[in-house]
């Protein structure tokens, strides 16, 4: 949908009203431009109660609940309904947006456009967020599952406290399909592709629950999903990339990801992987993680065996392939295991015995 369009159906939608309910409106939902004011400073600048305003708002929606809307408004709830039913009945704001803007970045005033017109309809609902999970927007059959949905997502919290272990969606999604987590009607209500979206809408929705940049997800206040910490975003970076990175190397990854904000320096970022053990040095200045075993001999020894006998520099790629035919091994572990300069030389991406 064109945000022109949009601004064209609210337009339509506030000349139904007489001029002070239209006013009000237009302040209560920020439509010129400003944030939506609370009843209270509507009131005060009207001269009326809070209560008053609060009345005003619900007749002039009452009102235009029933009016007969154009046909680009019509063709635009009809569009949303079916939408919103795909989802399973319900979506965060966010979601709710990219149904109708898709992926374009919309201005406070459009966001706002768009809240005016949902609240215009008779079909559409809106819950409003709490400090767990935030608003949802539901067709009016639906409400029992938004109730559900914030009683999964209460049990999912219960679950990350107690177990403490990061997920990738699918673990999770398999883990709260089991008949042990949830009853026989919550488990129906996550099957098959809706369940899916209900799912990626609970987690997208939470204000308790995040995800970091590996798709791993986990309760927000634990480091690893915060990353707030050179040590937690050097982690995942090491194992986003899965390969060594030299420190200076893995500051700029690191400004990627997170330096929005506040650059990280390499120094900074040195001394924080230097005093943990998750991370192994195989290089002056070069790191890699010590869980990818990198100090495996049995690989060592293969790739001597392979270079003695071809005494010439080999591509890395089929120093890979080879010894990936003598074990199930990830080719970043054999990367780090080149790195070691006592026994290889490299050339670009070729090597041979030192």
């Amino acid at each position: 949908m064109d945000t022109i369009e949009i601004k064209k159906i609210v337009d339509e939608l506030l000349n139904y009203l007489p001029e002070k309910s239209r006013n009000i409106l237009i302040s209560r939902f920020g439509l010129a431009g400003d944030k939506p004011q609370t009843l209270e400073a509507i009131g005060n600048v009207f001269g009326v109660t809070r209560e008053r305003v609060r009345q005003i708002e619900s007749a002039s929606f009452k009102a235009l609940r029933k009016v007969k809307k154009l046909k680009k408004t019509t063709v635009l709830f009809n569009n949303l309904k079916e939408k919103l039913l795909e989802q399973g009945g319900f979506l965060d704001e966010k979601g709710f947006r990219q149904l109708v803007f898709g992926k374009t970045k919309l201005t406070l005033i459009q966001r706002n456009q768009l809240s005016f017109i949902l609240n215009s309809h008779s079909k559409f609902y809106y819950q409003k967020g709490t400090v767990k999970f935030g608003g949802i927007w539901y067709l009016k059959d639906s409400k029992k599952n938004v109730d559900k949905i914030r009683k999964i997502h209460e049990q999912i919290i219960a679950y990350f406290n107690s177990d403490g272990k990061l997920m990738q969606f699918n673990e999770l999604l398999r883990v709260i399909r089991k008949a042990d987590f949830c009853n026989s009607e919550g488990c129906d209500f996550l099957k098959g592709v809706q369940g899916k979206n209900r799912l990626e809408m609970l987690l997208r929705n939470s204000r308790v629950i995040g995800k970091n940049i590996i798709n791993q997800w986990g309760l927000k206040s634990w480091k690893m999903i915060s990353q707030k910490g050179s040590r937690e975003k050097a982690y995942l970076i090491y194992s986003k990339y899965k390969k060594p990175l030299h420190f200076r190397e893995l500051t700029e990854y690191i400004n990627k990801h997170w330096g929005n904000k506040k650059k990280a320096v390499p120094q900074t970022v040195h001394n924080a992987i230097i005093m943990y053990d998750e991370f192994v040095a195989i290089e002056s200045g070069v790191y890699a993680l010590r869980e990818w075993d990198i100090f495996d001999e049995y690989i060592q020894e293969e790739i001597i065996k392979l270079l003695e006998k071809e005494q010439k520099f080999i591509q890395m790629e089929k120093i890979i392939e080879y010894i990936t035919t003598k074990k199930d091994v990830q080719s970043f572990v054999i990367q780090a295991i080149l790195y070691n300069k006592e026994l290889f030389i490299r050339r670009n991406d070729k090597y041979m015995l030192k």
